[in-house]
């Protein structure tokens, strides 16, 4: 069509970078940009069309920013959420797995349960595998899911802020 990507993607109100994976074929192109893609199309192919275009994009790449940041936006919002269950999940797991260890230690403490042999191969294979659940939902893994979760929450909030001031 003869125009740049910058120009090109500023027009169908997308970044230039997802315009670049919708031409490898990485991504499907939304609608509505699939739409003004036909509507420079039918343009091109009329004698006048040409200022059209022009007038266009020169309109369209004052939009590419917010166009870009909305999607920024829309991004942070599903990462927080995301990021906010998992680590309720992983908190909820984290407790359930004291509980059990507390009660293991309550089983090993009755006289009339430490008896036999296979009692304490059973709470041996419990507590090892209550053990191994806790390394990967304990405090160490919360602090760090905690720390994505602010980086993201505040960016979640710049992102805001820029929409506001612009």
């Amino acid at each position: 069509m003869g125009f740049t990507q910058q120009e090109l993607s500023g027009y169908l109100g997308i970044c230039r970078i997802q315009l670049t994976l919708f031409e490898k074929g990485n991504r499907q192109m939304p609608y509505k940009a699939s739409t003004k893609l036909g509507r420079m199309q039918r343009w091109l192919e009329d004698a006048e069309g040409l200022e059209q275009i022009q007038a266009a994009i020169q309109e369209g790449q004052q939009l590419e920013v917010p166009a870009f940041l909305a999607m920024q936006a829309a991004k942070c919002s599903r990462t927080v959420y995301v990021l906010q269950r998992k680590l309720a999940r992983m908190q909820q797991a984290y407790r359930h797995c004291i509980k059990v260890l507390a009660i293991v230690a309550k089983l090993r403490q009755l006289p009339s349960l430490g008896t036999g042999r296979a009692e304490e191969v059973w709470l041996n294979h419990l507590e090892a595998r209550t053990l191994k659940r806790c390394c990967g939902c304990g405090p160490g893994q919360q602090a760090i899911l905690s720390s994505r979760l602010r980086a993201m929450v505040f960016l979640q909030g710049e992102v805001a802020n820029y929409n506001r001031i612009s």
